[in-house]
């Protein structure tokens, strides 16, 4: 709980702090004229794409789920995807998604192994394929960047050092089973020397038989090549439906200058440049790294106003939606256990 607070209490420190910069770069008049100037069906269209994202992150949910016999559907896999949503987007390393999308699905008696099976393929899928994205868009600008975004050099390099470092992280962690043990037996062990655990032997064959049923699992998942072109594929498509969002507010103020390309290209490098920044949702980085890299596109009259409908639509709007389904999931899962405790 304290955490919560504490993360709740940044998020909203650095969410005040970035809107009041880039509010202060704008006299009143000057958002109102641009606010009359904004062509709002292109907004919309904007959030039309922030919905087919999170359709198409529902159905490869619900594609590794059928893979492994975990029938949860896809109204569930969808309620799944917006919970997760929300927790990435108020913790630090987007962490919080993955671990509440296990409770629920636990809770909701969807076996422990195939869920982990689940979730930690999607993961690697979205690494790798968010990866070599980034990094042939990052080939493809190459001249734009080293000739007009020199500042946001280091800050592109690191974010590709560290996704591959987490890719290959995960992959020793979940696919080595010697690793995998260990590392569990370990918290085992510290659970029980602090009195967590009581009966240490109970705990570890229930490990045991979890851990079987996991690699079983994986190993069934990882002969099926089809499944992951078709996910990769999938995914690839998430990701460009995103990316489109910073082109629909681009025509919506009225700048036809560049390619739809050209726009997508460049937050396909934002987002892997930002994706481990420590702060919940990645408010500050990734309105400071638009900046870097969106300011020859927009102009320095339009670059902050632009961060300001760019992050309503895929932060504000995102995580006032997907906490609403958070909230509807939790008091629906309050009732249901009142309910088995009265019976």
């Amino acid at each position: 709980m304290k955490k919560k607070i504490i993360n709740f209490a940044l998020l909203i420190g650095i969410t005040a702090f970035t809107l009041q910069l880039l509010v202060r770069a704008y006299s009143t008049e000057d958002i109102i004229m641009l606010k009359h100037n904004t062509e709002i069906k292109f907004i919309l269209l904007g959030v039309m794409a922030l919905i087919i994202n999170w359709v198409l992150e529902a159905v490869i949910m619900n594609v590794f789920g059928n893979a492994v016999e975990l029938k949860i559907g896809f109204l569930g896999s969808l309620k799944y995807t917006l919970i997760g949503k929300y927790y990435n987007l108020i913790t630090p390393f987007y962490s919080g998604g993955q671990p509440v999308q296990a409770y629920c699905m636990a809770n909701d008696g969807h076996s422990i192994s195939k869920t982990t099976t689940v979730l930690v393929n999607k993961f690697m899928v979205f690494q790798i394929v968010l990866n070599i994205y980034s990094l042939s868009m990052i080939i493809y600008n190459f001249n734009l960047i080293m000739s007009t975004m020199k500042t946001a050099i280091p800050f592109v390099i690191i974010g590709l050092v560290l996704n591959i470092g987490m890719i290959t992280l995960i992959a020793v962690l979940f696919f080595n089973k010697k690793v995998f043990e260990k590392m569990i037996y370990w918290g085992i062990g510290i659970a029980y020397k602090i009195k967590v655990i009581k009966d240490i032997k109970h705990v570890k064959n229930k490990a045991i038989s979890y851990f079987e049923d996991y690699y079983t699992s994986l190993k069934n998942m990882w002969k099926n090549k089809i499944l992951f072109v078709k996910t990769a594929i999938l995914t690839a498509l998430m990701m460009t439906s995103y990316y489109f969002i910073t082109y629909c507010v681009y025509l919506a103020l009225s700048l036809r200058d560049a390619s739809a390309f050209n726009i997508m290209s460049m937050q396909a490098i934002l987002n892997m440049a930002v994706v481990f920044i420590p702060t919940p949702g990645t408010v500050g980085a990734s309105e400071g790294g638009f900046y870097l890299l969106y300011k020859h596109y927009f102009g320095g009259q339009l670059v902050a106003f632009a961060i300001l409908v760019w992050r309503l639509i895929v932060y504000y709007l995102n995580i006032a939606v997907c906490g609403c389904v958070a909230l509807l999931d939790y008091i629906v899962r309050k009732r249901r256990k009142k309910v088995i405790i009265s019976n």
